[in-house]
């Protein structure tokens, strides 16, 4: 368990340090032509979920918008979307390290004035691993939303295995954050998930204001 720990803080530092192609960066252009509408922008969510960003569509980034989960910190909307294309395997080190990626959505909701939240299922498989395997997270993201043009300027992901207590997100340190990581990729973790159905949204969510 302490080598597997190891290795995964090592290659996920690794990970945080490889720049992907400049030219393959974005998939639209980085230009806010207007204030984005509130339907507007979870309808976007709504797209890139279903596609696991693919496209991301930018235009409803800050260009310096922060993202913060258990395990990574970035800045800037280039470094975001190089974080999602490494977990799908879209660049040569993602390739290595991960497959069959996946994100099922199930909630959209306001949470306030310039707030959103969203649930989500993700699944991840460790490719480098020999035994290849997979790691199951429910869990939220909290989207803040600039006052003026209504892009977003953060999001913090949070996870229910590691974050939520009697009810309540709290944060946690990102060697937590590994080692809740970790346990789910050992060889002897007796859990083991099926029939998620990752991509998909489900418009049926009581807490989906949308």
């Amino acid at each position: 368990m302490k080598a597997l720990t190891i290795l995964l803080g090592f290659l996920l530092e690794l990970s945080h340090g490889f720049e992907i192609n400049p030219r393959h960066s974005f998939c639209r252009h980085n230009t806010i032509r207007h204030v984005i509408d509130r339907n507007e922008l979870k309808d976007c969510l709504s797209r890139e979920y279903t596609g696991f960003f693919d496209p991301m569509e930018v235009e409803f980034y800050d260009p310096e918008v922060s993202f913060l989960d258990p395990l990574t910190a970035l800045t800037g909307v280039q470094s975001y979307k190089a974080n999602i294309d490494l977990l799908a395997g879209r660049n040569p080190l993602g390739a290595w390290l991960f497959k069959d990626a996946g994100i099922a959505l199930h909630s959209v909701a306001d949470t306030g004035p310039y707030s959103v939240r969203t649930r989500w299922t993700l699944q991840l498989t460790m490719h480098a691993l020999p035994w290849h395997p997979t790691a199951y997270f429910t869990g939220v993201s909290d989207y803040t939303l600039s006052e003026g043009s209504g892009v977003i300027v953060a999001q913090r992901d949070y996870w229910d295995s590691l974050n939520l207590e009697a009810g309540s997100y709290t944060a946690r340190s990102k060697v937590e954050g590994l080692l809740d990581f970790v346990a789910q990729l050992s060889p002897s973790n007796p859990e083991r998930f099926t029939g998620l159905c990752v991509g998909t949204h489900d418009d049926d969510d009581d807490d989906d204001d949308s």
